[in-house]
């Protein structure tokens, strides 16, 4: 599949492993990972699976949390309100700095 804006090849996946630790989504661009996606309805706390793959593959990585109180957004593994980060995507905001997207 090829973006339109800017012409690279991206594909979502599922991460698991033999030893059972997983990440719900992996971001591939032009087959290699981008970002891990993790989501949760109401933990605060990182996911197992994006700390185990951050520190074997040093994968970025976003845990999207529906009912979540403060965001971390400091370090390559962050904890964001799901809908508020959605819906800078949507918007075609970056979802770190408010500002549209070049």
């Amino acid at each position: 599949m090829r973006e339109d804006f800017d012409g690279k090849e991206r594909r979502l996946c599922y991460l698991p492993t033999k030893e059972e630790h997983e990440v719900d989504f992996v971001l591939i661009e032009e087959d290699n990972p981008a970002l891990m996606l993790e989501l949760k309805a109401q933990d605060k706390n990182l996911a197992e699976g994006l700390v185990f793959f951050y520190e074997r593959y040093k994968i970025t990585g976003i845990q999207l949390v529906g009912d979540l109180r403060m965001e971390n957004h400091s370090g390559p593994l962050q904890i964001r309100r799901a809908f508020e980060w959605r819906e800078n995507i949507h918007r075609g905001t970056d979802p770190d700095t408010g500002r549209a997207r070049q």
